[in-house]
């Protein structure tokens, strides 16, 4: 693991000024009972697979059940003199699920952020901040069979090996942050993110290996139009390095090219209150993943969000989020199967790979105290897939509570 650039940061944190002031801790943990339509996000139908050597017809089989979310946040502040302050945030995000079916759709992240930040600017007027810390992760879930809820195994027929902690990783790495806010005016806020992600899996074992370093830079601009409205322009280029893994050639088959994915977002999001009690949002982003070999993992994706927020009372509110999105591979086959190649087991109107979908998710929040909030939560799923391995609908009912310290 390349660890050179964790030196600046640590020599800033080392150089700031050793003036010990208040510590400043909050939390709060977040859980309840869930349900889950289908956990495993399986096909509602069956479908002829002609990703294996010979098509074959598969029936999933949708399996529900009862979990239970769990997520727990942490922060520290603390000032080492007038203008550096030491930061560290955690963050817990899981699920458990009851019933012993579904241990496989189990998951969870830990993320540890920390770092100093410097106060440049603090006025009536204006502020700003620069900030360089480390951020830690841990991600853990198991690749299950969508069809079964098995464990994921390669597709050898005389020696299949167990994958199912393929995308199970810990990741390293370094933060940059500067932002600027001249009040009721405009704010900028630029990020820069770099970090090793180690895959639980290690070559040849893999199919395919997911070592890979992270990379992203990110800028986004706010501008306060009038007291009701506000409109906020996201900008980012990232890239995925792997290590091993390789790229496909446009047969849909494995090259031997290491691959590379670069990333280029957009977005924008205008804010509008309505009134003391109705808040709305709307916005429409892009992503755009170019495949650095033959362009065969290529996407474009568009997403138009709607949301809103209704508070009845200061202590009952209502909050809505409808998002739409459609996402096309100019250059990706369904099942990864060649209808023009010679020999080929997939019918001619295989075509290329398209999906779109829809996700609405509704959470009620009752304030029981300035401490204690409870409350209910809907996610709404649809996802249509052309390749209709991944093509499903999912439902998830929550209903539970959120403790503040």
């Amino acid at each position: 693991m390349k660890l050179k650039y964790l030196y600046p940061i640590m020599l800033s944190i080392l150089a700031a000024p050793a003036v010990v002031t208040a510590v400043t801790i909050k939390a709060s943990i977040s859980t309840g009972l869930g349900y889950d339509s289908n956990a495993y996000h399986s096909p509602g139908s069956p479908y002829t697979d002609y990703s294996l050597a010979v098509p074959a017809i598969v029936t999933p089989k949708e399996q529900s059940g009862f979990f239970i979310p769990l997520a727990i946040d942490a922060s520290l502040n603390q000032d080492l003199s007038q203008s550096w302050m030491l930061k560290g945030v955690y963050s817990f995000d899981g699920s458990k699920y009851i019933d012993s079916k579904l241990e496989n759709a189990d998951a969870y992240d830990h993320i540890l952020h920390l770092g100093v930040q410097d106060t440049l600017t603090n006025t009536n007027l204006r502020s700003s901040h620069i900030y360089a810390g480390l951020r830690m992760q841990d991600h853990q879930q198991t690749y299950a069979d969508r069809d079964t809820g098995g464990e994921k195994t390669t597709s050898s027929i005389t020696n299949p090996k167990n994958i199912s902690d393929l995308y199970s990783y810990t990741a390293t790495g370094m933060e940059l942050g500067y932002d600027y806010k001249q009040k009721q005016s405009w704010d900028v806020d630029v990020s820069y993110r770099q970090e090793n992600r180690d895959f639980a899996t290690p070559p040849p074992v893999s199919s395919p290996e997911q070592d890979h370093t992270y990379t992203k830079l990110g800028a986004t601009f706010g501008y306060e139009m009038g007291t009701n409205w506000r409109a906020e322009f996201d900008v980012a280029k990232a890239k995925r390095d792997y290590d091993f893994r390789h790229a496909h050639d446009l047969d849909g088959g494995y090259s031997t090219v290491v691959l590379t994915y670069d990333f280029t977002d957009f977005g924008i999001t205008i804010k509008q209150d309505v009134n003391q009690k109705l808040k709305m949002s709307y916005g429409y982003a892009t992503i755009a993943r170019t495949d650095n070999n033959v362009g065969y993992n290529d996407y474009d994706l568009s997403e138009f969000t709607l949301g809103a927020r209704y508070d009845f009372t200061d202590w009952l509110s209502l909050k809505g989020k409808l998002v739409a999105w459609q996402q096309d591979y100019p250059n990706a086959w369904n099942f990864d199967c060649d209808p023009t190649a010679g020999g080929s087991t997939c019918p001619a109107n295989t075509g290329y790979k398209t999906v779109d979908g829809t996700t609405l998710n509704v959470r009620a929040n009752i304030a029981r105290s300035k401490d204690q909030d409870w409350w209910l939560d809907m996610e709404l799923v649809t996802n249509n897939n052309t390749d209709d391995r991944y093509n499903y609908d999912r439902n998830v009912l929550m209903a539970g509570a959120t403790w503040k310290f």
